[in-house]
């Protein structure tokens, strides 16, 4: 019986070159059922491998940090598929923080861009209110158009941007202890 752990999937060197690994690589075509890739992203030392944790039932599993310095390299994932339902296993990805002080923002894209495509279930992870440096934060989705480009002319483009959309994932914004009430001007609580 395998040791269910965290494994690196991709690997990214001091130049920014992305490497697959191949234990990954090698669980990855071991999997038999369809799979689901469900991705957490967002700043650096915000708690995405905690949230993953919780999410893999684990109190352990992907590491931890309690430094200012980033625990998350690269890409990793848990080793042991979830079943969702009889054909369908899930695969959990842990991403490298966003606006860590080792990297720059042209290989924060590029994390943030791979983490994007691969994923069937898209989430991104912030901490308390949502204020103007969360909503900068989130920009880089918008960003995404700098490095996948949909060429298309006049009539074909709603057409193709809907054949397109079929391939992203779905988006989920989570805001972790969050403490202020959601209310209007007027005092109405906004759903």
């Amino acid at each position: 019986v395998q040791e269910e752990k965290a494994i690196q999937l991709i690997t990214i060197d001091n130049n920014g070159t992305f490497e697959v690994s191949r234990e990954a690589l090698q669980m990855l075509n071991s999997i038999k059922k369809r799979i689901a890739i469900v991705t957490v992203a967002g700043k650096s030392r915000t708690g995405k491998s905690f949230l993953l944790n919780r999410l893999i039932g684990r109190q352990d599993g992907f590491a931890l940090g309690s430094t200012i310095n980033p625990c998350t390299k690269g890409l990793w994932i848990w080793n042991k598929p979830v079943a969702i339902t009889e054909d369908v296993q899930a695969i959990f990805v842990d991403t490298e923080g966003l606006d860590s002080f080792s990297r720059n923002v042209h290989l924060d894209m590029k994390i943030f861009a791979l983490a994007m495509l691969i994923s069937s279930y898209f989430i991104y992870n912030s901490m308390t209110a949502l204020d103007e440096q969360a909503l900068e934060s989130l920009s880089l989705v918008v960003s995404l158009s700098k490095y996948i480009h949909v060429h298309s002319r006049s009539a074909q483009v709603s057409e193709e941007l809907d054949e397109y959309s079929q391939y992203f994932p779905f988006f989920m914004w989570v805001v972790r202890d969050f403490g202020l009430q959601l209310v209007d001007s007027l005092q109405q609580t906004i759903t």
